[in-house]
């Protein structure tokens, strides 16, 4: 009898050793879980940088539309309209390379001859008829648009931010020479317009409306009733006996502006101006004429236009805004004009009436104009304002196309936009 002691021999096979089955099918699988591990990282890498790339557009679009709110537009110089083009091409170059993406410059190409406009070009100058919409009419820098010279129509630019193989600029990829893909190519598109449509003003924060309550009579007010000129009239007159310094003080001479003397009276068949009344009883009292002037030192709060629901806006239903306003009298026009001739060269908005009923002290509203006070100075009977228009964007402006020509009001806006983002 043969006795063993506690083992048996048996032949091993193949399946008894597992480790070495999941080696090799780690092995195998490895390039595999590679290229997903690598997919997945340049695919969030190229999410970042089309973010980035995408805001880079959107700061390059902004800078070079608000080029054109510069007050030589008004002028309606082609030479003039074109150098601010230049200027604004200059101006998206310079935001794109001073915002990088993925720590590089973002170089953008401008046509070698300035009077072209591609319209599938890095900077496009373009018409918006309104930011709803979202068909561009590309301009022709030297053509026309609607029997009209195209320059004065332009509200818009679009910058088309790429990084591109082709400019040796591509986003470069994660394990490129292990994938075979080093890099790829990324386009984004802004669009930044001036939204001219402007129905009134709102306070945004601790920022006040720029609005002077001082309203300038319009056009539109019935002709044959014995009125003064119209801010509109004066400007057609063409005097141009003020130019603009560098410190925004205005000194004699001419720089093809042209200024507007509106006239205070407290004869109210005389005025092309007057006084309104915003969040202020009246102005018999010293205490309340210094609120008037606060007003006309720092524009318009959020608690001055309470009454008004906090908005000094044309009503929907007929682009009207009934205002309490008095024409003054002599003992403020002194301080008065002592106030305005503060803030000369300042880019302010002016509420233009239709109507002033001095029997029931109010004014009507139909519009805006941006204006710089060039003189105030009483007379002996009142006092005159010289004002010269100008060309003002605010993020206080409210704007709505559906009002275009309601009760016979245009309010699209030569001289007030507010900047806005389209796409």
């Amino acid at each position: 009898m043969i006795v063993t002691h506690g083992k048996t021999d048996h032949p091993r096979r193949l399946g008894q050793r597992p480790g070495i089955a999941l080696t090799v099918l780690f092995l195998l699988a490895l390039p595999v879980l590679v290229v997903v591990l690598l997919l997945a990282v340049n695919t969030a890498f190229l999410a970042e940088a089309r973010v980035t790339l995408q805001n880079n557009a959107d700061a390059d679009a902004l800078a070079a539309a608000q080029c054109l709110v510069d007050d030589a537009w008004l002028t309606g110089i082609p030479s003039e309209q074109l150098r601010l083009v230049g200027v604004a091409r200059s101006e998206a170059q310079l935001y794109a390379s001073k915002n990088k993406v993925l720590g590089q410059p973002l170089s953008l190409e401008l046509p070698p001859t300035p009077g072209d406009n591609p319209p599938d070009g890095d900077v496009v100058f373009a018409f918006l008829d309104q930011p709803g919409s979202r068909t561009l009419a590309v301009a022709d820098l030297g053509g026309t648009y609607n029997g009209s010279p195209f320059l004065p129509f332009i509200n818009t630019v679009r910058v088309h931010a790429r990084r591109l193989k082709a400019r040796g600029t591509a986003i470069g990829l994660w394990g490129g020479n292990f994938s075979g893909f080093g890099s790829a190519d990324l386009v984004t598109r802004a669009t930044a317009t001036l939204d001219r449509d402007v129905v009134g003003f709102k306070p945004m924060g601790d920022q006040n409306v720029p609005l002077v309550p001082i309203a300038l009579l319009t056009r539109s007010a019935l002709p044959g009733k014995g009125l003064p000129t119209s801010w509109e009239n004066e400007l057609q007159l063409g005097h141009d006996n003020w130019m603009i310094g560098s410190g925004a003080s205005f000194s004699s001479g001419s720089d093809g502006m042209g200024e507007a003397t509106m006239v205070f009276s407290v004869d109210a068949r005389q005025a092309s101006a007057a006084l309104l009344l915003i969040g202020i009883a009246d102005l018999s009292s010293p205490s309340q004429q210094n609120l008037f002037t606060g007003q006309v030192a720092f524009g318009l709060s959020a608690g001055n236009l309470q009454g008004l629901g906090g908005t000094f806006a044309l009503a929907g239903i007929d682009n009207r805004l009934t205002v309490p306003a008095v024409t003054g009298d002599m003992s403020f026009f002194a301080a008065l004009a002592s106030q305005l001739n503060q803030i000369q060269g300042q880019k302010r908005v002016w509420p233009l009436f239709e109507t002033l009923d001095s029997s029931n002290g109010r004014a009507v509203i139909t519009g805006f104009v941006a204006a710089r006070v060039v003189l105030a100075s009483a007379t002996a009977s009142g006092m005159n304002l010289v004002l010269q228009p100008c060309l003002l964007s605010t993020r206080t402006a409210l704007t709505n196309a559906a009002q275009r020509g309601v009760g016979g009001v245009s309010i699209t806006n030569p001289y007030i936009c507010r900047l806005r983002l389209v796409e």
